[in-house]
């Protein structure tokens, strides 16, 4: 999540959640693997 991190410092943080949806989101290779237990 370094590109995260970098963008952040660099713009700062999106204070609404219209400004966050015009940030550039990376191209990741692959999908995560996540392995979360059941709710509950």
């Amino acid at each position: 999540m370094d590109w995260l991190i970098e963008g952040i410092r660099a713009n700062g943080e999106a204070e609404m959640p219209e400004e966050a949806r015009q940030r550039p989101i990376p191209e990741l290779p692959a999908e995560a693997l996540r392995d979360c237990p059941p709710a509950g």
